[in-house]
């Protein structure tokens, strides 16, 4: 921590090398995300200032698995924005592809650098026991999202509530559309994720769907592993698709934007695209919010506003350096976005 009677000077850079997908754009429009909470649990909470650094500036380790990737990218770019708005934060930026080994090392960069607390973004479960040894050897707290880290204060969305309001929503969108109609359900996982992100999320998505429809035949449910590569994704789609009959209706979701498309795209090439309807997971800008607007077999899309993310990972991460009681876990806000209502969050997004 450098305050305002000690000149400990630090260097930060952020490191990354190419992963896949495209780097979101900048100079695009903000999220304007559900509110936070009424009464935060943590000051400053959703919209962060100077005064919860209490005159202090920290130095914030910020590991993340991709800094291409569309969700992890606008997470880094809200990083930066949120700590140049708070102007008391200095951060350092670390890529670990989702390879453990990388990841445990990016840790040790964090220590050896002396950060005041870090914050890590990790897809894959494996890394984050090491990434807390070596942080809590050396004394420095730490947060997490998207995969919990025993511990450590956890944020994110409620992954079972956000997977239940898509396949809720795409159920009642397709009940709507077509009455008396039983559809087939495809279900694209990633368990690997692990039980605090992936397992939970398509879950719920799956007793979102039957809530909908609480008697839909065992036959007409079907599961896909993702892999969380588009590739796979399509590939176990195109293969699934064929227990399916050629007239029958079919409602899909992935585990986030890119495999959902993937998914879809594969009922294209497959030329079922006709009788399908698709609910994204993550409504990450620009490409998320696009899949709904260009194509209308989207019925919309489970914004996660990663962008926002950063105004709620910092203040958690402030207040577990200056030893401030917190939760376990921080609920970040979540929104179904259709073609109605995207420009109610994204003003500037043309749909």
């Amino acid at each position: 921590m450098v305050n305002s009677w000690s000149a400990t000077s630090r260097m930060a850079r952020a490191a990354g090398l190419a992963a896949s997908f495209t780097l979101l754009a900048s100079g695009l429009a903000v999220a304007q995300s559900p509110s936070a909470p009424a009464d935060p649990v943590v000051p400053g909470m959703g919209a962060p200032t100077a005064e919860i650094c209490e005159g202090n500036t920290y130095v914030l380790g910020y590991n993340v698995f991709s800094d291409t990737e569309n969700f992890a990218a606008a997470t880094i770019a809200g990083m930066n924005r949120v700590a140049a708005e708070m102007g008391c934060i200095e951060l350092v930026t670390l890529i670990d592809n989702a390879d453990p080994i990388q990841a445990v090392a990016n840790a040790k960069t964090f220590v050896q650098r002396e950060v005041d607390g870090a914050m890590l973004f990790n897809v894959i479960a494996a890394a984050g026991p090491g990434q807390a040894t070596e942080l809590n050897a050396a004394g420095i707290p730490l947060s997490s999202i998207v995969v919990k880290i025993e511990g450590a204060p956890f944020l994110g969305v409620d992954e079972y509530d956000a997977g239940f309001s898509g396949g809720e929503a795409l159920a009642e969108a397709f009940a709507a559309a077509h009455p008396d109609v039983v559809p087939y359900a495809i279900n694209g996982r990633f368990d690997a994720s692990g039980a605090d992100s992936g397992i939970p999320r398509m879950d719920g998505f799956r007793d979102g769907i039957m809530s909908v429809f609480p008697d839909l035949p065992a036959d007409n449910y079907l599961e896909i592993d993702t892999a969380a590569t588009p590739a796979t994704a399509s590939a176990n789609t195109l293969s699934v698709l064929n227990r399916i009959p050629a007239d029958g209706m079919i409602i899909l979701g992935g585990i986030n934007d890119e495999n959902t498309y993937a998914m879809f795209q594969a009922t294209r090439q497959a030329g079922r695209q006709d009788n399908v309807m698709v609910m994204g997971i993550g409504g990450v800008q620009p490409t998320g919010l696009e899949f709904v607007c260009q194509n209308p077999q989207y019925a919309g899309v489970v914004g996660f506003f990663p962008e926002n993310w950063p105004a709620y990972m910092i203040p958690v991460t402030i207040a577990a350096i200056q030893g401030k009681e917190i939760p376990a876990f921080t609920g970040i806000p979540t929104q179904i976005l259709t073609r109605e209502n995207i420009t109610e969050f994204y003003p500037d997004f043309a749909c």
